[in-house]
């Protein structure tokens, strides 16, 4: 079933999982999604350093409502490639996404993560099966 923006924005920003992780929706608009975390300390690894599972996350999402924002239904990811570049374990971070292929069954997205002062923290590419009721 199809969904406006707005339904789907306030589907997310009610999720359990993205209020549990601290992911902020700065911008929700048809292809260009801006997502900020503050980093806590609940989300450092051993080493003291923003854990794996957390950029993963971050990035999977942005991609996810990329391609929902495009195509205003749910979609399912297939697969997540992540490229880590840099440890980070204070401040603000901010992923986007962009859509690059856009299929009838699956669509793929990359997303960067960045901190505030610009520098890239991680990278990824995803393909999700676009689902349609």
């Amino acid at each position: 079933m199809s969904q406006t923006l707005h339904e789907i924005r306030t589907g997310l920003e009610n999720n359990p999982f993205l209020k549990r992780t601290g992911f902020e929706i700065l911008k929700f608009e048809e292809e260009d999604i801006l997502l900020k975390l503050k980093i806590e300390p609940s989300h450092l690894n051993l080493n003291q350093t923003l854990h794996g599972g957390v950029h993963a996350s971050m990035l999977e999402t942005a991609q996810a409502m990329a391609i929902r924002s495009l195509y205003k239904t749910r979609v399912s990811v297939i697969n997540v490639n992540i490229q880590y570049l840099m440890a980070t374990s204070s401040g603000d971070l901010f992923a986007r996404a962009i859509v690059f292929q856009k299929g009838y069954k699956i669509a793929g997205a990359e997303a960067e993560i960045r901190d505030s002062e610009n520098r890239l923290i991680a990278k990824g590419s995803g393909v999700y099966k676009i689902i349609r009721e």
